[in-house]
């Protein structure tokens, strides 16, 4: 490991040998990645004064209730959990410890007991239409329903409405989010489904987990960067020499995601026959490649990048090309870590109410995008979603936007009104109140379905404009008189 720069320098030199095993079998940025959590895990051991060989299970599961004390993010807690995992397991493997590591990870497919040839073969099955990365949650799932039964001793053939309802309630005790538990519940009432299907299961899938058990998953509005931090961070990315920071600048100014910006291949700039540039972004998320339309600025950081990637490719093989747009010092593809570590450096003085992140920087791009006057489904192209719900939840217009048009359109109608009462005899001559009051209903309706305060400004607009007639019909009487 000569080669590497470990987040971890003082590690203990049995960790060094478990890193070095996985040279060949992990990418350098999980070996990387896989550092820290063994770090912290030592430094856990040194302070509680614990020798590694007389390590307990009771101990390892004080070392986890001490990380979750620790308030870590979602993904910071799996990364660590994962990390540590993998170590004990290998020293376990070579008689450095003797725990049980099933009683402390009973869901990791490393520690866990095998599971059961029926769930085995629904897992064989699912993996014909699957991709790994959702076969490798259902597998998960699953994991976590047979380890609850073994503690419950209790039958999956035989299972009722009563076990379903603790395990959920379980879920719920794990601190899992809502939407975490809604993908967990469809997960296991999938295979609850199959094994209705091959006659394994005596109780109905549905019956077991019902739809009034799913929790309700905040709907959170999209948070765009105010525009004042939004330009502070963008000039500072722009003069800023380092591949991570104009790779961030990149992400800004075409809305990718930050994993869609580290697969970005060495040729990812194309041009048609008129010469428009566009960035060819390669399969995400959701398994679509296209093509984004960028313009000269764009061009030329990306050029740039081009040009240091080669730099750094060719010192270490000179032949080569380098695969990927975005590279780590030693010629591989960046880790994502590595592109928050530098938005945050990046930050540094900024104050805001709520965390700066990569996916912010998407927000921004979309919303800037629609307050210019790109249409949804433009934009549902530009961002890769499948559908235009998507790009409403990721994109909606901001309620600043909403009020600045509504006021607008409420002057014109106060000022044409006024128009109107001080010189009648114009009145032919300028736009019809009852024409524009339609249009304002049919603009406040073309976000998609609208929320209980615009019902109700539906409904005020479309009482004056009934009022308008009534008062104009009235008006032609008693000329006509």
């Amino acid at each position: 490991m000569s080669d590497m720069r470990l987040s971890g320098e003082n590690l203990p030199r049995i960790a060094k040998q478990f890193l070095k095993s996985k040279e060949g079998v992990w990418t350098w940025s999980t070996i990387e990645r896989t550092a820290s959590p063994i770090n912290q895990f030592h430094h856990w051991l040194s302070k509680n004064g614990i020798e590694l060989k007389e390590i307990t299970e009771r101990d390892l599961q004080k070392f986890m209730e001490d990380c979750r004390q620790r308030n870590l993010k979602r993904e910071s807690f799996r990364v660590l959990s994962s990390g540590v995992c993998h170590y004990l397991e290998w020293l376990k493997n070579r008689r450095v410890i003797r725990v049980k590591l099933e009683d402390v990870y009973p869901q990791s497919s490393l520690c866990a007991k095998p599971l059961p040839p029926s769930a085995q073969q629904f897992l064989n099955a699912m993996s014909i239409t699957l991709s790994s990365s959702t076969l490798l949650y259902y597998t998960t799932c699953i994991r976590g329903l047979h380890s609850f039964l073994r503690k419950r001793a209790g039958s999956l053939k035989s299972m009722t409405r009563r076990d379903s309802e603790r395990f959920m309630i379980s879920l719920f005790d794990q601190g899992l989010s809502p939407a975490s538990r809604v993908q967990w519940l469809i997960s296991v009432r999938v295979y609850f489904r199959w094994l209705n299907e091959h006659n394994l299961l005596d109780q109905d899938a549905d019956r077991l987990i019902r739809v009034t058990d799913f929790p309700r998953v905040p709907e959170y509005l999209p948070r765009p960067l105010p525009a004042e931090i939004d330009r502070e961070i963008q000039v500072r990315l722009s003069r800023s020499e380092g591949v991570y920071e104009r790779g961030l600048l990149l992400m800004r100014l075409t809305g990718i995601r930050v994993s869609e910006l580290l697969a970005l291949k060495f040729e990812c700039l194309k041009k048609d026959f008129d010469g428009n540039a566009f960035l060819k972004v390669e399969l995400g998320k959701l398994k679509n490649e296209r093509l984004v339309p960028i313009d000269s600025r764009t061009v030329v950081l990306i050029e740039t990048l081009q040009e240091e990637a080669k730099k750094i490719v060719g010192q270490l093989h000179s032949q080569q090309q380098p695969d990927f747009l975005i590279n780590d010092p030693f010629g591989r593809q960046a880790a994502t870590h590595r592109l928050r570590e530098a938005l945050a450096e990046i930050c540094i003085g900024i104050k805001t109410k709520e965390p700066i992140t990569t996916h912010r920087m998407r927000h921004t791009f979309a919303t800037q995008l629609l307050g210019a006057g790109v249409s949804i489904f433009s934009l549902m192209k530009i961002l890769g979603h499948r559908h235009f719900k998507m790009t409403l939840r990721y994109a909606a217009i901001t309620q600043e936007t909403i009020r600045k048009e509504y006021n607008s359109a409420i002057e014109k109608i106060d000022k044409e009104l006024d128009l109107l009462q001080t010189n009648p005899e114009i009145r032919n001559e300028l736009s019809n109140p009852q024409e524009v009051l339609p249009d304002l209903v049919r603009w406040l309706r073309q976000g998609g379905p609208a929320d209980q305060r615009q019902k109700l400004l539906i409904r005020k607009i479309q009482k004056l404009e009934r009022e308008l007639r009534g008062s104009f019909s009235k008006s032609e009487v008693k000329t006509a008189g």
